[in-house]
């Protein structure tokens, strides 16, 4: 029945329950979503929202975090849920590690190495060797002969041409 309106279907008037078992009202309900923290990143979805109807909740992360999970450890992002209570959810963030890779030459005068600095967790980073004239590259110190190379980053890292 409609919000605030139990009171008309009770036993003392009209005598609804002798047709209908569970009469329960259908209010609104209420959706809090917040951020783990406010630097790192935003939510949208919080509000009022009719008994059973379908909220969308969107976390977004700020520069230099990335959303984890909401509270109940799902990781969808968007989220969309039917609500039938009033319910909280929280969306973490982290901060995207950054990692280092450092490329440099084992001998200046035979060439030079570019694609060093500082990345992001899982960036892809393309470092190359540039043989100077009379000399060739030969590999990495890690014995692997791609040049130009992509490394996806995971951890500081180094390599030698």
């Amino acid at each position: 029945v409609p919000c605030g309106s139990l009171e008309y279907y009770n036993p003392d008037s009209a005598g609804w329950r002798q047709y209908f078992v569970g009469i329960d009202e259908m209010c609104n309900v209420i959706l809090t979503v917040t951020s783990s923290n406010d630097t790192m990143g935003s939510v949208l979805g919080s509000g009022e929202y009719s008994y059973g109807a379908v909220a969308v909740l969107t976390a977004t992360p700020n520069d230099g975090y990335q959303f984890i999970s909401w509270n109940d450890a799902n990781t969808d992002n968007p989220r969309m849920m039917t609500l039938v209570r009033d319910t909280a959810f929280v969306a973490i963030f982290e901060e995207i590690p950054i990692y280092t890779i450092t490329v440099i030459s084992a001998n200046d005068s035979m060439g030079t190495v570019s694609g060093g600095g500082e990345y992001a967790f899982g960036s892809e980073v393309t470092i190359t060797a540039t043989a100077a004239e009379g000399y060739c590259f030969v590999s990495w110190s890690d014995g692997d002969t791609n040049n130009p190379r992509v490394i996806t980053l995971t951890q500081d890292t180094a390599f030698t041409a």
